[in-house]
């Protein structure tokens, strides 16, 4: 299905109805650059990006194209086509220059409180016989007002007992007409302790966006229980509080156990098996005992003095075993400071009779019903 697009024209400003789909973004050949660079000279710059701008619904930034005659003649610059009216406005006067001269086309972005990339195109028609036509694009990443994000992405795991210190970056984005929150002025909230580490500082980038930053240290607490923890963070300047991204990490296991699950054969035999538990934080400890939810499993340790590491033999008897029973759970009860048990799960494999198999025919059984026939 194909929509129609409307051309309007309004005091010498010529834009585009409908949101087209933009072309495929792609440096220009370096043939055709250059011959844009001697024809309209080093100033027709036709990408520009304002990088980080806050999202803020109803804010417009613009950027001015400027396009210079260096070709030796007059050339004549037809209309400006608007190709995404959705993402951004053109203006555009049509204008003939002569050599030396130049005209400007002018692009405002539009923003919501989307932060989805902005990505607009616009293309300017000429009567020159080499270049037919300039194309401009203009991009924004649209970011919130104010930020607060972990100077790095990795994953933060503890174990019980433990605390991390972890930097983090608040940030926040204004212009000239609407300026970035003061940082300086902004205080923490949070279940677990966050503090500023140094005053903030402002820059302005090259498109007109003030960007301020601040440093703050968040320590992370490990406590008993191993589990995923999660923690929130409000900025509060004024009578305004910014909900941040939770903050989430880890607390590992301080005695890991390795394999992590056992899996026994359904057989006639016994069958043995070894599992070695391991303190993370080197502190010694003593296996207490074993309790299991699956008849025919039995475990001892192979020593019972207290060691940063342990073994501990599991042997299942399939002589003692329920037939129903497949699955179950071995707990091993231990004496770390941090941690009581270490939960295993066992599996029980069952194991059928498969029916004898000719190797021309198939399954005896089936050859010998039709011999009989």
């Amino acid at each position: 299905m194909f929509r129609r697009a409307t051309f309007v024209s309004l005091a010498g400003v010529v834009f585009i109805s409908g949101c087209s789909k933009e072309p495929p973004a792609s440096d220009p050949p370096e043939a055709k650059q250059a011959t844009i660079v001697s024809e309209f000279g080093p100033e027709t710059t036709q990408t520009h990006h304002f990088g980080d701008v806050p999202a803020i619904p109803g804010q417009r930034i613009s950027h001015e194209y400027t396009i210079r005659n260096m070709s030796g003649k007059k050339v004549h610059l037809a209309r400006a086509v608007n190709g995404k009216p959705c993402c951004g406005i053109v203006a555009f006067e049509p204008v003939t220059l002569s050599p030396g001269e130049s005209a400007r086309l002018s692009v405002t972005l539009k923003f919501s409180d989307s932060f989805d990339p902005v990505s607009h195109f616009a293309m300017v028609e000429t009567d020159h016989p080499l270049v037919p036509a300039l194309e401009f694009r203009t991009y924004a990443n649209p970011r919130p007002r104010i930020s607060f994000v972990p100077e790095n992405d990795s994953i933060s795991r503890l174990i019980p007992g433990q605390s991390l210190e972890r930097s983090f970056v608040a940030k926040a984005l204004g212009t000239a007409e609407r300026p970035a929150i003061d940082l300086d002025a902004v205080r923490i909230e949070s279940e677990i302790p966050i503090s500023w580490t140094a005053p903030a500082t402002m820059t302005w980038t090259d498109s007109g966006i003030e960007e301020r930053t601040r440093r703050a240290t968040v320590t992370l607490p490990a406590s008993e229980m191993p589990g995923d923890r999660i923690a929130s963070v409000r900025l509060v300047h004024g009578a305004e509080t910014f909900d941040m991204p939770n903050l989430r990490w880890n607390v590992s296991r301080v005695v890991a156990a390795t394999p992590g699950s056992l899996i026994f054969p359904r057989g006639q035999e016994s069958t043995e098996r070894t599992v070695a538990l391991k303190s993370q934080d080197g502190k010694p400890f003593e296996i207490l005992g074993c309790d299991s939810n699956l008849a025919g499993l039995s475990s001892n340790p192979l020593e019972r003095i207290a060691a940063d590491s342990q073994q501990i033999r599991v042997v299942f008897d399939p002589s003692r075993s329920d037939s129903k029973s497949r699955v179950g759970v071995l707990k091993i009860r231990i004496s770390h400071p941090h941690q009581r048990e270490c939960d295993i799960g066992v599996l029980v494999t069952t194991t059928e009779a498969r029916p004898e198999v000719d190797r021309n025919d198939g399954p005896a059984a089936t050859r010998g019903e039709e011999e009989s026939k």
